[in-house]
């Protein structure tokens, strides 16, 4: 019934959508195709897109939708801007397109490449399009991982949805929505890290092929393009450094023990102050951590308190090797320090904004990690 009711309200957006007035363009129900993702690829000088939209054919009469298969149709089309490969798209398959519940935009590598404003201006339209929708690039074709149509939920990209917000809920990656991305590229020096997807031949029974997909790092879009690669590792880190940062997880090696802690509670304060005229960022890190131990008769509260001392390296490691690939190589800022200069000391940002780019290039960072971890004991 979950799932029935979910095709039910797609189908209630879709009518009012229809019959909406105004200055909405008005197209017959029967003539629409509810779009679920867009993909976006660029070669030859020219956009091409895929649009995967809602199956509606089993929806009428005592048919209901089948959530057992991906009830999702793709369709391409090809232009000199998106809109009119959007347009081309529609013009092949007959229907006309309504953006208002999509859910995933998918960005090609050399989509990614492109003028990020120039690409996504056709989401920037207040009835065509829904401005929460999650955007994430493909390691090669966005074509590829729409490609992939998985048979569980309601639709296909109901898969990938799900694997988006998990990474997030976890700490692995943000879940970059298209309004958030077109606000920081309007912002100089402002970056955004989006998860890469690719796609993974696992024998998977989720979707038609045996194919999956997976994030499998991250890209940096900066000055309104791909700016360049980041690592799983980096991805991670930046979760840190948002303004409220969700749980993450370190793996340590103890002496060839592996503990695995999950990192929660996390608070990050970021300074900043001048060294010989060079920029200084200070990143305080607390948090709380919690593991589970099956041998706690064989060990001590120094154990916990060497895993802290651990755990805490690495995740000081990896927020400076972060700070390293995005800051210092690019000279960008994914993590708003303009407004933490500017708030701290506006006197301050006044004497670097006009060359901050040179600023960031030439930071230093100084990270400090404290996680108070918890042992929880399993008996069997």
């Amino acid at each position: 019934m979950k799932k029935l009711s979910k095709a039910v309200k797609i189908l209630a957006i879709a009518a009012a959508l229809s019959f909406a007035c105004g200055c909405i363009p008005h197209t017959e129900l029967d003539d629409q195709g509810i779009a679920t993702a867009v993909g976006i690829d660029f070669s030859d000088g020219e956009y091409e897109v895929t649009v995967q939209y809602f199956n509606m054919e089993g929806m009428g009469g005592n048919a209901p939708v089948d959530p057992t298969k991906s009830n999702v149709i793709n369709v391409s089309g090809k232009g000199d801007s998106v809109s009119v490969a959007l347009e081309s798209a529609s013009a092949k398959c007959g229907r006309s397109f309504m953006y208002g519940i999509t859910t995933l935009i998918v960005l090609g590598r050399e989509a990614a490449e492109q003028d990020i404003l120039k690409t996504l201006s056709f989401a920037e339209s207040y009835y065509e399009s829904n401005p929460s929708v999650l955007v994430a690039a493909a390691e090669e074709k966005a074509a590829d991982i729409l490609g992939v149509k998985f048979k569980e939920g309601m639709v296909s990209v109901e898969r990938l949805e799900k694997l988006i917000r998990n990474a997030e809920e976890k700490g692995l990656c943000s879940a970059v929505t298209v309004i958030d991305l077109l606000a920081d590229q309007h912002r100089p020096f402002a970056a955004t890290a989006l998860p890469v997807l690719k796609t993974a031949d696992t024998g998977s029974d989720a979707s038609d092929d045996g194919k999956d997909v997976l994030i499998s790092g991250g890209m940096l879009i900066a000055d309104r393009k791909n700016a360049g690669e980041l690592t799983l590792s980096d991805l991670s880190a930046l979760q840190l450094l948002n303004p409220d940062p969700v749980n993450t997880a370190v793996s340590a090696d103890m002496d060839g023990e592996k503990v695995n802690v999950t990192v929660y509670d996390i608070s990050t304060d970021i300074d900043h102050d001048f060294e010989e005229g060079r920029l200084v960022l200070d990143i305080d890190i607390r948090a709380n951590g919690r593991y589970t131990d099956s041998q706690l008769e064989n060990k001590d509260a120094s154990f916990s308190e060497a895993v802290e001392k651990v755990c805490g390296g690495i995740l000081k490691e990896r927020v400076t090797e972060a700070v390293r690939n995005t800051v210092f190589r690019y000279g960008c800022d994914p993590m708003r320090l303009k407004y933490i200069i500017a708030s701290d000391n506006y006197h301050d940002w006044l004497a670097v904004r006009n060359d901050f780019g040179g600023y960031l290039r030439n930071a230093k960072v100084q990270v400090e990690c404290d996680i108070d971890i918890d042992r929880f004991g399993i008996v069997h």
